[in-house]
């Protein structure tokens, strides 16, 4: 898999965006953990390839704005992760919580069909 990876400043951190091909946004980390980044990156895409590229627009004003304080510009990133089937259902079932909220581990089982 052939990624492309912006080292970006914001208010809190550096971050690494990572994004493929189709502008889609595999991984957003803070740049005291590439190391980590890398790792996850191999074990949930094997071979990959990273290469220094921009990322979206798009992406870019989104995270402003949330750095901004416009917590549900976050919403309209477009998303996409590997991991074990049960994995992804779970972090799009996350990634549904509204920004501000908290869920329990229970509650977020409960949507799922878990319980």
């Amino acid at each position: 898999m052939r990624l492309r990876l912006e080292r970006r400043a914001s208010p809190i951190s550096s971050l690494l965006l990572v994004t493929d091909n189709d502008g889609i946004l595999r991984a957003l980390e803070f740049s005291d953990h590439e190391a980590r980044m890398h790792r996850l990156l191999g074990v949930h895409y094997g071979d990959y390839w990273l290469e220094k590229g921009a990322a979206p627009t798009s992406l870019l004003k989104t995270l402003n704005a949330y750095f901004e304080g416009d917590i549900d510009a976050l919403t309209d990133v477009r998303i996409a992760t590997g991991g074990t089937p049960f994995q992804r259902t779970v972090w799009i079932a996350l990634w549904t919580v509204q920004p501000g909220i908290t869920i329990t581990y229970g509650q977020l089982a409960a949507r799922l069909g878990f319980t």
